[in-house]
């Protein structure tokens, strides 16, 4: 009992001083004011939010009312799935407040928030440039996220085309408490969360820098995530209920400069917030430490022409105007390559003209002089693309076509409970087909097949001409060995009613059931085109019309 009794004070006793610690952590903390409206046609919103569509805790309605709180004019909510259907499908006005849908993909590599795309039948691949490439081809965005996360890290960066890389991850900067940060926690958030909430964001240096390396390959936009979850989770089923969507969305903000007012329609004024993403015309605020209302930048060339960020300007020549219309003192850093080309160190100007006379890519960096975080980057623009040109360079190759006579030699595979019914006329394969799981298996598909040995070390690739009923995604695959050394090599490809003629070229095939392996092209030993549960969903129905195989080679 005695035992008990010293254990129960030195507890309280380390309570206590938790307390106390916390307490004296949370001093010096005040938000910034600044009254200024905001202008017109800027709008401001939050992005990478979960609710009970995934692993959140709160449903639409509560994030909307929490957003609507502290006065958020869209939130993006971005579930995870493939994509997550409920979440894509959930664009609407709620509570006065345009919620945007979308969904956060797990790849191979990690995680990558998408949205805006067209509604699609198909789960998008998890492979990262395929999916990137699906995403933007049915006119959506999408961001690398979290890619210094502790436990899912962005691991290819090979990738290309893709909208901007998350600058700052709220989820993934509290995964860098130190232990006793980690103790700390509950007692600083009680005592002061809004101080708490902000004593966790560090300069994001490896994430800027990553950024960086892109941006010398084309135009890739860096913008501040939430990943609010409203939770925090200590088991599966367990969990406190906080921090609060109303405080997630006090701690980082977009500011959106869309081309005309919302018009209360959803998807119109949808379209408006993600059009202005993909163009990079919004800057990032970190809001906890003061509103940004009334800041603005852009470009002004010799002749008056204004441009917005993320334009490219045709001119060298000009200024980059900086308008910070606050009461308190700012650094602000003009960064070009990543490194500070210029610098306004305890700033009390209400405008900065930047003179700009070198070709680059330059964006600004704003601090906040007098608050107790003037170390992160309350401020971060988009780039202002000043005379770049992303010109790759284009091997041209002449090609010659083969044709590759395989109609009569498809035969047809699929699960016991899946239907399909294969018709051939001449050149021309017709598949019409029913996805449907079977009771005991996990795995449900259909395939037409080819199981014979080709030699296409020759060749570079296959091109034939395809069409599908409705909106959908198949695959082509080369198999090369046998048995345990089987080795499935996949690459996919999108229809729609509309035929098209399809071009896949063999390098961009890639292994899909084992770790290591190369595609050995003289030893193909099986060939599919198929559609299954990895990109299908149960009771997917169509008819694909594929005709006119041809190989490429060189010539």
């Amino acid at each position: 009992m005695k035992y008990i009794k010293r254990f129960s004070k030195y507890l309280i006793f380390f309570l206590v001083v938790l307390f106390v610690i916390s307490f004296f952590t949370s001093l010096g903390y005040k938000k910034l004011e600044n009254n200024n409206k905001l202008q017109k046609y800027y709008k401001k919103g939050v992005y990478h939010n979960h609710s009970v569509f995934s692993d959140g805790r709160g449903d639409i309605d509560e994030i909307t009312k929490d957003a609507k709180k502290v006065g958020i004019d869209f939130v993006i909510l971005t579930d995870h799935g493939e994509p997550n259907l409920d979440s894509s499908s959930s664009t609407q006005y709620l509570n006065n407040v345009l919620l945007i849908g979308g969904s956060e993909l797990s790849l191979e590599c990690g995680h990558m928030t998408v949205m805006g795309y067209y509604p699609i039948d198909y789960r998008f691949s998890i492979h990262p440039q395929e999916a990137i490439n699906e995403v933007i081809e049915n006119n959506g965005v999408c961001f690398v996220a979290h890619p210094f996360d502790k436990r899912i890290p962005w691991t290819d960066w090979k990738i290309e085309n893709f909208t901007g890389i998350e600058i700052l991850n709220s989820y993934s900067e509290a995964m860098k408490m130190n232990p006793l940060k980690f103790f700390l926690f509950p007692f600083e958030y009680l005592i002061n969360s809004e101080n708490f909430m902000l004593s966790i964001v560090k300069y994001p240096y490896k994430n800027i820098k990553k950024w960086n390396e892109f941006l010398r390959k084309g135009k890739y936009f860096a913008i501040y995530a939430l990943d609010a979850h409203s939770k925090l989770e200590i088991t599966e089923k367990f969990y406190f209920a906080f921090p609060s969507y109303e405080m997630f969305f006090k701690l980082f903000n977009l500011y959106v400069k869309i081309d005309k007012d919302f018009s209360d329609n959803a998807k119109n004024d949808s379209d408006l917030i993600l059009d202005a993403l993909k163009r990079g015309n919004f800057f990032n605020v970190i809001e906890l430490i003061a509103f940004a209302n009334g800041f603005e930048a852009f470009f002004v060339d010799n002749e008056n022409n204004v441009y917005d960020m993320g334009e490219t300007v045709k001119s060298e020549n000009g200024e980059i105007v900086v308008k910070l219309p606050f009461d308190f003192k700012t650094d602000v850093f003009l960064k070009s390559n990543n490194r500070v080309v210029k610098e306004v160190l305890n700033n009390k100007e209400k405008e900065l003209r930047f003179r700009i006379n070198k070709r680059g890519i330059y964006w600004i960096e704003v601090f906040a002089r007098d608050s107790k975080y003037n170390d992160i980057p309350w401020i971060l623009t988009n780039p202002f693309f000043i005379d770049i040109d992303y010109k790759r360079e284009v091997i041209n190759k002449n090609y010659v076509l083969n044709n590759f006579d395989i109609y009569n030699k498809f035969h047809m595979e699929k699960n016991k409970s899946s239907s399909a019914k294969i018709s051939l006329n001449g050149n021309t394969i017709v598949l019409e087909y029913e996805l449907v799981k079977d009771k005991n298996l996990k795995d449900f598909w259909i395939a037409l097949s080819i199981r014979e040995n080709f030699d296409l070390s020759k060749y570079d690739g296959i091109e034939f001409k395809a069409s599908s009923l409705k909106p959908m995604k198949y695959w082509f695959e080369l198999r090369t060995g046998k048995g345990d050394n089987e080795l499935w090599f996949r690459r996919s490809f999108n229809l729609n009613k509309e035929e098209r003629v399809v071009r896949l070229f063999f390098k961009d095939f890639y292994l899909y059931n084992k770790k290591n392996g190369t595609l050995n092209l003289k030893d193909i030993t099986s060939l599919f085109i198929s559609i299954n549960n990895v990109i299908a969903y149960n009771g997917t129905n169509g008819k694909l019309i594929i005709k006119d195989f041809k190989l490429i080679g060189e010539e």
